[in-house]
C-alpha cells in the first residue's frame, strides 16, 4: 500500500513498484490507509516520515518511511524487498 496525500509522488510510487510486479494499492491520506487496512490487508506501507508514526501507532504491518535517502526508486524498492524477506522469514 502507498499512503500519500500528494498525487503526483503517490502515482510515480505506484507506477515503479507495479512495475516490478508487486501488488499497490494507492491511497489518498493516512486515514483512508486506516480505513481500508483491515479489507486489503497489505503486507507493507509506504508513506513519508511525517505519517509514518501515526501508522507505526495503529497497525502491526510494516511501514517503510520514505526519507531523503529512500527518494530513489532502487532503493527504496530494496527496502521493500528487504522488509518483506524479514516479514516472511519470521
Amino acid at each position: 500500500m502507498v499512503a500519500d496525500e500528494a498525487p503526483g509522488s503517490r502515482d510515480t510510487c505506484e507506477m515503479i513498484l507495479a512495475k516490478l510486479n508487486f501488488a499497490v494499492a494507492p491511497v489518498e491520506s493516512v486515514e483512508r490507509a486506516l480505513q481500508v487496512m483491515s479489507t486489503l490487508r497489505p503486507e507493507v506501507v509506504v508513506a513519508k516520515v511525517r505519517d509514518a508514526s501515526r501508522l507505526h501507532d495503529q497497525t502491526d504491518v510494516p511501514v517503510i518511511e520514505v526519507t531523503e535517502a529512500l527518494n530513489d526508486p532502487n532503493l527504496l524498492v530494496d527496502e521493500i524487498r528487504r522488509v518483506l524477506r524479514a516479514r516472511f522469514a519470521s
